[in-house]
């Protein structure tokens, strides 16, 4: 990882998440403590619990969706062979500042060129 991002992106606090994937819970719903969830009693992620239970990924974006995922929020059914699997994809990856993961880009970044 470039130390410009070990600085600014919160490498090691993004990585930990990940260990989300592979709980032992029929779905989990993960944000960050700065992301504000409405209405704050919870009420409205019923859904969301359901859609990740029947094997549904959910998640979002941030800065107007300009990069393909965020872990600030994501819902899933854990697997300890989806985090395995992750595991495996971080261990024989590379990450460069202009073409991010195996040069495959930061999403539609390129187009705004």
């Amino acid at each position: 990882i470039p130390h410009w991002a070990q600085i600014v992106w919160c490498v090691n606090r993004d990585f930990f998440k990940l260990h989300a994937l592979g709980l032992e819970y029929d779905a989990i719903i993960f944000y960050d403590t700065d992301v504000f969830v409405n209405p704050p009693d919870f009420s409205h992620l019923e859904a969301v619990f359901n859609c990740a239970y029947q094997g549904y990924f959910l998640a979002s974006a941030l800065h107007g969706g300009f990069e393909p995922l965020t872990v600030a929020f994501f819902a899933l059914r854990p697997s300890p062979a989806l985090l395995s699997a992750v595991r495996r994809f971080l261990l024989n990856s590379t990450f460069d500042d202009d073409g991010a993961w195996n040069w495959v880009g930061f999403g539609p970044w390129g187009c705004l060129d």
